[in-house]
């Protein structure tokens, strides 16, 4: 662990701006007069259709991503698919797309924009096209596909009866880990499904061996106890049902942030959070660790010097719960785009079966939001018990907390706030106390700018 917040997923979200600048572009500039506006409306260009494609790059992904889209082609030889792999601020280039009309036709989707972009009027509602081929939108995990529907007026994402804005990827829950040779040494019992946080901790205090750096486990990081993970479980919420006001004040929420920090601070079963320090797991310093899904791909590649498992994420102890977010990136179409019909055809292929079969081979935007495929990669070893992740995903996640317009600006506003506790260790009552009122003026702002 490097950092309080945590990364919230293997990609490397580049900064995102201000969602009311971007409303006030979006508003500033439509469509070009005389753009298509649905599927059906493009004219034939030619023997050969073109589609101008766009995403951001983070390690391989670039090559995994031209892979994926030759064997579009393949199946599509009507079709060319212009890519462009951006570096830099991803999101601000396409701010200043959207404002010339420039935008590629079909871009990669992240559910933290779904409001911002949707409200704008930048994408394209894909209910009427999807009705009309009969594509079934339960295909996907319910969690995943909530994050590209947005209901006119509403300040988050996920509303029943809203419009479909793009289409998931992947479904990536937190995901328990844990190094069996350092539970063997200890004599220490594997996870069950049936432990509690009461046994997490157990068993972490008789992992510890601090005067060897050799901690039971890694603490939550702030970042992951945004989204949901913990709280949900512990019946508390990052933010009220009405968005209007923060839940870190609420007792649910303050037990699930706290027993992250008990983890350092008070039970001292887990290290300090520090930058530049060995990683947490890989390194051997936590014998558990809870991490986004993606993470597996990372250690099959690693192939550390000890043998390692996942379970399901420990239950509350009161609730029985153990909820985890399921993040989704996607794709969507733009637009102000050329071709609809044809961006119809990529975006559905990307996010169908063929399309996330040819991920999964690759190990990229990984595991598929679509159930039947997801059980095979599931399905690979190692680890011994990976499936054991599905049936978490699929028995009980939410949707991340932070699908809410202008969540970025709060996150950057309540971070250095949860750093002073996690990583230097002032007292979490006071600092959730604070945090509470950052959040409660970051969300007034938020709202101004959203009316």
């Amino acid at each position: 662990m490097t950092s309080v917040t945590g990364a919230l997923s293997r990609r490397t979200m580049l900064a995102r701006p201000a969602a009311a600048a971007l409303a006030a572009l979006l508003t500033a500039c439509g469509p070009a007069a005389g753009a298509p506006q649905t599927p059906g409306q493009a004219a034939k260009a030619g023997p050969k259709k073109t589609l101008a494609f766009s995403t951001y790059v983070f390690q391989k992904f670039e090559d995994a991503m031209r892979e994926v889209l030759r064997t579009f082609e393949q199946d599509n030889p009507d079709v060319e698919v212009q890519a462009e792999y951006a570096t830099g601020n991803y999101y601000e280039k396409i701010q200043s797309q959207i404002a010339a009309n420039t935008t590629p036709d079909v871009g990669i989707a992240s559910f933290s924009w779904t409001v911002s972009l949707a409200k704008g009027g930048a994408l394209l509602a894909l209910d009427d096209v999807a009705a009309r081929d009969k594509y079934a939108l339960s295909q996907f995990l319910p969690a995943g596909l909530a994050q590209y529907r947005w209901r006119t007026g509403d300040f988050s994402s996920g509303g029943q009866g809203g419009k479909q804005y793009g289409l998931p990827s992947d479904a990536q829950p937190f995901v328990f880990f844990y190094n069996r040779s350092a539970f063997d040494k200890a004599g220490q019992a594997y996870p069950t499904d049936n432990w509690t946080w009461n046994d997490l901790l157990a068993a972490a205090k008789r992992l510890t061996r601090a005067d060897e750096d050799k901690w039971g486990v890694a603490a939550p990081a702030a970042g992951p106890l945004h989204q949901g993970n913990f709280v949900f479980a512990a019946g508390g919420s990052y933010i009220a049902p009405d968005f209007k006001k923060s839940g870190l004040d609420r007792p649910e929420t303050i037990e699930a942030y706290k027993w992250a920090y008990d983890l350092i601070y008070t039970h001292r079963v887990a290290p300090v959070p520090a930058s530049g320090a060995p990683h947490p797991f890989t390194s051997g310093r936590c014998a558990m660790y809870i991490y986004g899904i993606w993470y597996i791909a990372d250690l099959v590649k690693g192939n550390p010097d000890f043998a390692w498992d996942v379970a399901m994420q420990p239950k509350h102890p009161t609730t029985g719960k153990r909820t985890t977010s399921a993040e989704s990136d996607g794709w969507w179409i733009y637009k102000a785009g050329k071709d609809p019909d044809t961006s119809w055809r990529l975006l559905k292929w990307l996010a169908g079966e063929k399309g996330q079969q040819k991920f999964s081979e690759l190990e990229y935007v990984i595991p598929p939001s679509r159930p039947n495929v997801a059980k095979e990669w599931y399905a690979k070893k190692p680890p011994e018990h990976r499936s054991k992740a599905l049936d978490q995903v699929v028995q009980d996640s939410r949707a991340p907390a932070n699908t809410y317009f202008e969540a970025g600006t709060v996150n950057r506003a309540i971070n250095p706030i949860f750093a002073r506790a996690y990583n230097n260790g002032e007292d979490i009552g006071p600092i959730l106390r604070e945090a509470t009122q950052a959040m409660n003026a970051e969300l007034d702002r938020a709202w101004s700018s959203f009316r």
